[in-house]
C-alpha cells in the first residue's frame, strides 16, 4: 500500500502502547512483532521521522524502542541504487536502566 502511494518521506507514530503487557493497550504486539514492524518500515529505504508516544510498561519501554528503531540501522535493508540514510535522535536519550536484556 505505501509502495503504491510512492512516498518521498514518512512520519511513523511509533506508540508503543501496541506491545503484549501495556496497562493500557489492547494490540498485544510481542518486542519481536515491534522489531519486525520497525524493520518493514526501514525495509521501505524512506527518509523518515519516528515520533515516539505511548507505551506504559516502564520495565519493557526500552527494549521495545530499540527492537523498533535498531531496524533502521541494518545496512542490508537498503535497496541496491539508493544512499543509506543516516539514523539521527532528537531529545533525550533512553535511560539506561529502561533497557534491560
Amino acid at each position: 500500500l505505501i509502495q503504491n502511494f510512492a512516498p518521498k518521506f514518512l512520519v511513523v507514530s511509533a506508540g508503543m502502547d501496541i506491545y503484549a503487557d501495556d496497562p493500557l493497550g489492547t494490540i498485544k504486539v510481542t518486542t519481536e512483532g515491534i522489531g519486525e514492524i520497525g524493520r518493514r518500515i526501514a525495509s521501505l529505504n524512506l527518509p523518515s521521522v519516528i515520533v515516539m508516544e505511548g507505551g506504559y510498561n516502564n520495565e519493557a519501554l526500552g527494549r521495545n524502542i530499540t527492537s523498533f528503531l535498531g531496524k533502521f540501522k541494518r545496512k542490508d535493508l537498503y535497496h541496491k541504487g539508493h544512499q543509506a540514510h543516516k539514523v539521527k535522535i532528537y531529545g533525550k536519550a533512553i535511560h539506561p536502566s529502561l533497557v534491560k536484556p
